[in-house]
């Protein structure tokens, strides 16, 4: 069977561990400070990389309450320090050990709880919508702008916002009904949202002064933030169907979209759940129960899930109200797994974090490319790994020269070995001989299933 061809990936932030026994810390900086990590957080990675390297020595410390102290103080940082404990190694105590899983314990908890939280935005005065979007970039860390080449005109328009501690959506909704933008669902990039004007002809000319909005103007269609979710029925179809007046329908289109910072595995509507109540407060029975579940594309910021109800009748105006819950299966951190020197270390080498455990199962040479066999499993039941779920293969692997952190081969193809609900093993392509590397892969961890309730109202029908 023929290799998959990968496209190669460029992106070098990639989260740096504690190296022991291998590396100085002048080294790891030099290292932080070289990358091509944005310039504006270099500052802050270094300072937290400083503080963790300092309080995990002191976990070795021979006073316990040192070591008490240390563990307290690892356990009260942000979960981004994770980045910067590694997996103990053989030679270290117990009493070590057991600190170091009370800290990462602690910490992936608080990365499951920021994951599943809804970033939010303060913006008050006026603004270019450039200056807009980059500000609602740095507050919660999704990736939004303008598409490229877009006139100049657009991006320096200037807009008023007064938005305090909203949600990241309401932020996003604001400016974009201010600046008669939309999202170009094709035009972003994975973890990317790429925004452009929306076509003179479908214009919501209300308010508009100068060709932006003077005021946010009501959305056309109605819409909720709920968690990292934004909730929108964006289109209303009615069927009928002339020779079977019995299968004739009403169609209510929901618009899910997700926070760019993450990217959920699936989404699933449980339309046994959905209460829809018409304008003379009668109850909608949606046509089927079953749920809808889709499976997220790397690339697509947005999933349309289609209910269909009986045909309303023509004396209802109006849905009163749509509610219901979105149950997402979303990826907890991302967990940077390092197997060193790789001519070292023996096949079936494992590592083991936030529950994710992944194993480096050896190399091969495939006609004139080197393949290395890693595979991906969780500690639970939660089958993360069905074979319809895909995003596993988006993951992360390279490698990197031990001497030279800034050389780093990506792989140039990939296939897959084995695949079950709990474990996929996938063989790797290099243009390089591995041995003389280091393997990084990179994993979501800690995969979790989260719930959010959503409620629409006022829909006005066809």
């Amino acid at each position: 069977m023929p290799p998959t061809q990968q496209h190669n990936r460029n992106d070098f932030g990639f989260g740096i561990l504690r190296i022991a026994n291998r590396l100085t810390v002048g080294v790891l900086l030099s290292f932080l400070l070289l990358s091509d990590l944005p310039v504006h957080g270099q500052s802050e990675e270094v300072e937290l990389l400083e503080r963790v390297l300092e309080l995990v020595d002191q976990l070795n410390s021979g006073a316990i309450e040192d070591r008490d102290a240390a563990q307290n103080a690892l356990i009260a940082l942000q979960p981004e320090a994770l980045d910067y404990i590694d997996v103990p190694g053989e030679n270290a105590t117990t009493d070590f050990i057991n600190r170091l899983l009370v800290v990462r314990k602690a910490l992936e908890a608080k990365a499951v709880q920021a994951a599943t939280q809804p970033t939010v935005v303060t913006l008050e005065g006026k603004f270019s919508v450039q200056d807009a979007l980059h500000r609602i970039v740095v507050q919660t860390k999704n990736n939004i702008a303008l598409q490229k080449d877009l006139p100049p005109n657009i991006a320096d328009a200037q807009i008023d916002l007064e938005l305090k501690s909203v949600p990241f959506w309401d932020a996003v909704y604001a400016v974009m009904h201010k600046a008669n933008l939309e999202i170009d669902i094709y035009g972003g990039r994975t973890g990317q949202i790429a925004l452009v004007p929306i076509p003179t002809g479908r214009r919501n000319q209300n308010g508009l002064k100068n060709g932006l909005q003077d005021k946010p103007a009501t959305p056309s269609s109605p819409r909720a933030t709920s968690g990292v979710l934004a909730v929108e029925l964006n289109r209303v179809d009615a069927s009928r169907i002339l020779n079977a007046s019995g299968l004739n329908y009403t169609t209510l289109h929901l618009l899910i979209r997700w926070e760019p910072r993450m990217q959920p595995i699936t989404i699933e509507l449980n339309q046994a759940t959905l209460k829809i109540v018409d304008d003379q407060n009668q109850s909608i029975q949606p046509l089927r129960q079953t749920p809808i579940t889709a499976t997220v594309e790397t690339e697509i910021p947005e999933l349309n899930f289609p209910v269909n109800i009986p045909l309303v009748d023509r004396e209802i105006k109006r849905i009163k109200s749509v509610a219901g819950t979105l149950d997402a299966v979303l990826p907890g951190r991302t967990e940077t797994f390092r197997f060193r020197d790789l001519k070292s270390i023996e096949d079936h080498t494992t590592q083991t974090k936030s529950g994710a455990t992944v194993t480096y199962q050896g190399t091969s040479i495939n006609e004139e490319l080197f393949g290395v066999s890693v595979a991906l499993s969780f500690d639970n039941q939660s089958k993360e790994l069905d074979s319809h779920l895909g995003w596993a293969f988006d993951n992360e692997v390279y490698l990197v020269d031990p001497d030279n952190m800034q050389i780093r081969h990506d792989a140039v193809a990939y296939e897959t070995v084995a695949q079950d609900g709990q474990k996929v093993a996938v063989e790797y392509y290099f243009e390089v001989d591995p041995s003389e590397f280091d393997l990084v892969y990179k994993t979501p961890a800690a995969i979790i299933s989260v719930s959010f309730g959503f409620e629409l109202e006022d829909i006005l029908l066809p």
